[in-house]
């Protein structure tokens, strides 16, 4: 047998490894390549096969025949995914006696095994559907192993039947289509955003496989009830930052339940079973072999581990079967045995030998000590002490003791310059602040009455506030008099600004100022000049306050009554939000128009490559084996480049990029024409409130996506507005993810959720928000047997006023 061909480099085969061996410790993410993970372990499987069958006698090679032909077909199949409508049509036309067929639906995630059963007149076909792997809640739920029933249906076709071709084309047209498309009615959902949204981390229903394909063979045959198979499955669900988690490969899965199936079938129930542990058993140590060289040693023992307990658990079960099975585990426990022991001597070798190296690297080397010391190590040359030393004699403040007796300096010892220099740094910040704090406390704040120089006077003394509290920083960390002293200071500021910003947006005195008296009750204050400060401050805010029309400040979630929902109904706010409004909503339907003519560009360019795959085959080349072995050719096969040309088309969602209506809308409007008198007093407020006011271990959640970073609306960023407390969506929107066909359908790569939730960035967030924008997916059906038809998906989200969202169609 050949080995595999460019796939056995050591990370394909540490892949391979956690399917076979479920180890403690799994990746947290998808297999970067599962096509290639799959033909792998079809690969270490035929090959175990093809050497187990050597091994035994005219006793049971018929059998191991049948099965490696099984596998082999099952390797020419199954081609990057998808089944080859050819060469399954060449092996349904060439179904011999006994024979099984193993057939993967990826996209359905089911197989199906077909076979042909030893019976008069011509026999019959037996269809066998399961499911391939089990739902991550599934997998999450249990607490070992799953205990599943294989297969979950049957149906018997008579041979008569089954041999017309027709009813073959029919058959493999279906499963080819099937194994290609993925349907989104049987597809994984979750809920976001009040609506549901198509899950990529779960696996799909395999009904398309096991319900409609089974009823349709059903009506030419007949249903039966199948010899059941129950095995402990075990697999897990691990995800750590990456789109979808790691999952155990289902092919693995399938060739164990479709390997006992088949010795089973050929040698009977308890017979086929023996056979089938003692052929696993070869495997695994034939894969030990593989690896044992190319993985960790800690790996090679799990890997050992397991080969023991199954040889152990296969011993013990020898002493309870009935003396007419005794003799075939004594047959293959002669055939394979040595063979173990020797694994597991080259493992235990391997093991001493990695540790000795090891150890030896890491051994300390202690050379013996000499008789006598050389006589270049009893002279110190002192090359770079030379010349300090000659500094300090010839220096004329230092008296040598022999000319002045009993005289000592005058002179203080100097300063060390590592201690002058760190001594300057730590004053200079001080001295800095100082400086600073003596150019705030002369700001004038005085209101001159002009319209125009209420918003200057607010950005100017925002951007000195702001320089100042950069200065601060920690510098009166633990000293709460000058801590006091400070926000004294900041408080003084902030009423200017705060004056200022009323004079220039008068709705702000019905918000709430957040900063309110109560809060200056834990200060320290002695000096009688910052107690007078104190109680203006304190009366300020007091007026403020009872100014207000309730709790509600500027900060709060967009919601009916926020500050950017009254000044863009407001009459000083004027056309610019309307007008902003409509240029957003022009450039949004240009949009969706050109995208309308993009998936319409590219269906066609899909459909076109799809009808000319439709008249090519896969290209093939015979190995240089004995007796020779045909292969598909990966690199010049025209069939299948077309095939990935095909499934490389995506394309980009549009998505509507303005909310329907209400406070949510107004609120976008608002943040992308912000004034810039409001933006500098709302910043330096929130600045004020989370350095001052909030607990230092808040959480910290990173923003989902700015407002002002998002695709759809940067165009229309009012970029001189300075916004240092941006605000931001606390949901994910479709965030331009990108669609590529399966089969006849545009399937998303990214799961997404419009719903909008808008914050000041840093701000907690009080209680769930319904925001959502009205995303156009763009995608196309196309039932089974039924010609291509476009349709054009509309989502019509209402979350707004808390309906369900609903979907309109509109055909072309």
């Amino acid at each position: 047998m050949t080995e595999v061909q460019g796939q056995s480099q050591p990370s394909v085969l540490e892949a391979v490894f956690n399917h076979i061996v479920l180890p403690a410790q799994l990746p947290g993410k998808e297999d970067s390549d599962l096509d290639a993970i799959s033909s792998v372990l079809l690969n270490i499987t035929a090959t175990a096969i093809h050497e187990f069958q050597s091994l035994t006698d005219n006793r049971y090679s018929q059998e191991f025949s049948l099965v490696y032909k099984s596998i082999s077909s099952y390797r020419q199949v199954y081609i990057d995914g998808i089944l080859s409508k050819r060469i399954l049509l060449q092996l349904f036309q060439h179904l011999g006696f006994g024979e099984q067929l193993v057939l993967q639906v990826t996209s359905q995630n089911a197989a199906l095994i077909v076979r042909r059963e030893f019976e008069t007149l011509g026999g019959s076909i037996i269809f066998e559907a399961f499911e391939t792997s089990p739902t991550s809640q599934k997998a999450l739920e249990a607490e070992s192993a799953l205990q599943w029933d294989f297969p979950i249906i049957a149906v018997s076709i008579p041979y008569s039947t089954f041999r017309t071709l027709g009813f073959q084309q029919e058959i493999v047209s279906f499963l080819e289509q099937a194994s290609k498309e993925s349907i989104k009615r049987f597809a994984a959902v979750t809920n976001k955003a009040s609506s549901e949204a198509w899950e990529s981390r779960d696996t799909v229903d395999p009904s398309i496989i096991t319900c409609l394909m089974m009823a349709l063979l059903e009506a030419t045959g007949t249903a039966i009830a199948p010899s059941i198979l129950r095995k402990r499955v075990r697999d897990d669900v691990c995800w750590n930052d990456s789109v979808n988690p790691w999952r155990r490969n289902p092919t693995w899965l399938i060739l164990r339940v479709a390997l006992q199936k088949h010795l089973q079938y050929l040698s009977g129930a308890e017979a086929g079973t023996i056979q089938y542990k003692f052929m696993k058993c070869f495997l695994l140590q034939s894969f030990l072999r593989q690896i044992l060289y190319k993985t960790h040693p800690e790996r090679s023992t799990i890997l050992k581990a397991k080969l023991c307990r199954r040889m152990a658990k296969i011993e013990a079960a020898k002493t309870q079967a009935p003396e007419s099975l005794k003799k075939v585990y004594d047959y293959f426990f002669d055939k394979i045995n040595q063979r173990v022991v020797s694994v597991n001597d080259l493992v235990d070798e391997h093991i001493a030998r990695v540790w000795s190296q090891y150890r030896q690297s890491i051994e300390r080397r202690v050379d013996p000590l000499p008789g006598y010391a050389d006589s270049n190590d009893t002279t110190l040359s002192l090359p770079n002490s030379g010349s300090y030393l000659s500094n300090i004699l010839g220096d004329p403040g230092i008296y040598i003791a022999s000319t002045k007796v009993g005289h000592k300096s005058n002179r203080l010892p100097e300063v060390p310059k590592d201690a002058r220099r760190d001594f300057a740094v730590f004053a200079d910040k001080y001295y800095k602040y100082f400086a600073f704090e003596d150019i705030i406390q002369h700001v004038d704040t005085t209101y001159t009455g002009l319209a125009d120089n209420t918003s200057e006077r607010c950005i100017q003394i925002s951007k000195q506030l702001g320089k100042y509290l950069d200065e601060v920083n920690d510098l009166y960390k633990g000293m709460p008099e000058a801590f006091s002293g400070l926000i004294l200071n900041i408080l003084e500021l902030w009423i200017a600004i705060d004056g200022y910003a009323v004079k220039a947006f008068p709705l702000l005195t019905q918000f709430h100022p957040v900063i309110t008296s109560e809060t200056l009750n834990s200060l320290h204050i002695e000096a009688a000049r910052d107690l007078n400060r104190l109680q203006k401050i304190g009366d300020y805010l007091q007026r403020r306050v009872q100014g207000a029309t309730g709790f509600v400040s500027i900060f709060v979630d967009p919601a009916k009554g926020c500050f950017a929902e009254k000044y863009v109904d407001s009459p000083a706010a004027g056309p610019i939000f309307k007008e902003l409004q409509g240029r957003i909503e022009a450039a949004a339907e240009a949009a969706r128009l050109r995208k309308e003519t993009e998936w319409r560009e590219k269906s066609n360019k899909y459909e076109s490559l799809n009808n000319q795959i439709l008249l090519l085959a896969c290209q093939y080349y015979l190995s240089n084996d004995t007796p020779s072995v045909q292969h598909h050719d990966d690199k010049n096969c025209t069939r299948c480049y077309l095939g990935r040309k095909a499934r490389r088309i995506k394309i980009k969602a549009h998505e509507y990029p303005l909310p329907k209506n209400g406070p949510h809308l107004r609120a976008i409007l608002f943040e992308l024409a912000c004034p810039p008198a409001f933006a500098a007093y709302r910043d330096i407020s929130w600045r004020i409130i989370s350095t001052l006011a909030l607990s230092g271990n808040r959480s910290q959640n990173k923003p989902r996506l700015l407002v002002h970073q998002y695709s759809e609306l940067i165009p229309f960023f009012k970029s001189s507005a300075p916004v240092k407390t941006p605000f931001y969506f606390s949901r994910a929107c479709i965030l331009e993810p990108e669609l590529q066909f399966r089969g006849n359908n545009f399937v998303s790569t990214l799961s997404y959720s419009s719903g909008w939730t808008i914050l000041p960035s840093g701000a907690p967030s009080y209680g769930p928000q319904n925001l959502s924008g009205t995303p156009l997916l763009i995608s196309t059906t196309r039932s089974i047997g039924i010609p291509l038809e476009s349709y054009i998906f509309k989502l019509a989200r209402s979350p707004w006023n808390g309906h369900a969202d609903h979907a309109t169609i509109e055909s072309y």
